[in-house]
């Protein structure tokens, strides 16, 4: 009797162990090895196409005298058909909540604002439609930098931005009439972007990702530190790569400050103030200062762009007017364009803060400074690693050269996109998100 019931014992011990062996292994399942082949490539389709729609790379035909493109994109639509089903698929397969909402959760605040403004906005459907677009990148780019290795991720971006870049440069040369633009009477590169100030700032990621990529071989860095510079200059975007090289001295500096024994909360402080203070020195001071040596102090007319679209944005307030209300064509760009004429065609406000501030109201422009913030320099002071130093430098350009230009606000956008896609992989690497 005695053994009957020590067997039954042993018989239950064994079941509970051959449970938990099998839930353990549960746990731990990994897909054959065809089916990781399989997904894998559908990440990397996935994030090709999404980077040619985030950079607007494209086979664009002449422009008119303003600048404008004036015919379609050709194939536009059946590919970004292509593009959101495929990104569907590639979300539906990929979410996990985790790995989806992390990489980007520092926006969290200025998404919900976003989300707030739709109903004011002077075309709901719109803004719902770049929201919900945006959306789909942000995922798109937690997805499968959270599942593809970093190494693939940099090394793929890397070669993509090269491709680009020397594409526009050989573009510009072969068919002025399309790679070309005319500005004030210099002709300038636009190559396979929409303007010549997109071709800058796509040169000017290309130098931050040649610098602060890790596992970029040395040529494809020399080739992005190269290429991106000969667009930057060929494109006249002097603020693109003047914000592309002021971000590599920054940068090096939060790491100095990452490897001394300041707690995070004192290193940001400190260079939050740092921050404070140069602007209150370019407000001041700049104008002043290009007056007394012969210079345009309105910085090409852009002082008096950001006067009328600030007052415009302040009368959006205090909840904002909506995703896309300042940052692109819109009835209200339009009206205010109208005013700005002697300048161009002028369709935003040629800068992130004021269209943040327009769109999302003064709680989703401080959401949106204190995410760039977090970005650029709680991560890597806070992390006390490399892995961060891309996505901190990216964030770091987004938001020098949101000075001078709109660049990263609601909707799908390059720097936007890849800074999501590198802090994705980044959690990767160091917290085994994937």
């Amino acid at each position: 009797m005695k053994a009957h019931t020590s067997m039954k014992r042993s018989e239950t011990r064994l079941g509970a162990r051959s449970g938990g062996d099998r839930r353990a292994r549960l746990r731990h399942f990994k897909p054959e090895p065809n089916d990781r082949n399989a997904h894998e490539s559908l990440f990397i389709a996935t994030l090709v196409m999404m980077f040619v729609q985030a950079t607007g790379a494209w086979y664009w035909g002449a422009a008119n005298v303003f600048g404008e493109i004036t015919e379609e994109k050709t194939f536009g639509v059946p590919f970004q058909y292509s593009l959101w089903l495929i990104s569907f698929i590639v979300i539906g397969i990929c979410f996990d909540l985790k790995s989806a909402f992390n990489p980007w959760r520092p926006f969290a605040f200025f998404a919900f604002f976003g989300t707030i403004a739709i109903p004011l906005s002077p075309d709901p459907l719109g803004s719902l439609r770049i929201l919900l677009q945006w959306a789909i990148s942000i995922l798109v780019a937690s997805s499968v930098g959270s599942r593809l290795p970093s190494k693939i991720v940099t090394r793929l971006v890397g070669h993509l931005l090269v491709l680009a870049l020397i594409g526009s440069v050989l573009y510009g040369a072969a068919l002025p009439g399309n790679g070309m633009d005319d500005y004030g009477g210099i002709s300038v590169l636009r190559g396979l972007f929409i303007s010549k100030n997109a071709c800058g700032w796509i040169g000017a990621i290309g130098i931050v990702w040649g610098v602060f990529g890790r596992d970029v071989s040395s040529t494809l860095r020399f080739l992005l530190i190269v290429s991106g510079s000969v667009v930057c200059l060929w494109s006249g975007s002097a603020g693109s790569l003047v914000a592309a090289i002021l971000v590599i001295p920054i940068q090096h500096l939060v790491g100095l400050l990452g490897k001394t024994k300041l707690s995070t909360s004192i290193a940001v402080t400190a260079i939050a103030l740092l921050i404070v203070g140069v602007t209150i020195f370019a407000l001041f001071f700049v104008g002043p200062i290009l007056e007394l040596l012969g210079r345009d102090p309105t910085l090409t007319g852009r002082t008096d762009i950001w006067s009328i679209y600030l007052d415009a944005a302040l009368d959006c307030q205090p909840l904002g007017c909506g995703p896309g209300a300042f940052s692109g064509r819109s009835e209200l760009t339009e009206s205010l364009a109208r005013s700005l004429e002697r300048f161009g065609v002028i369709l935003t406000p040629h800068n992130s803060y004021i269209a943040a501030f327009g769109e999302g109201g003064i709680l989703g422009a401080l959401g949106f400074v204190g995410a760039i913030m977090t970005f650029a320099f709680v991560d890597p002071l806070s992390k006390r690693g490399s892995a961060f130093s891309l996505s901190s430098a990216l964030a770091m350009l987004a938001a020098i050269g949101g000075i001078v230009e709109t660049r990263v606000v609601y909707g799908i956008n390059a720097a936007f996109f890849l800074l999501i896609l590198a802090r994705a992989g980044a959690l990767r690497d160091t917290e085994g998100s994937a």
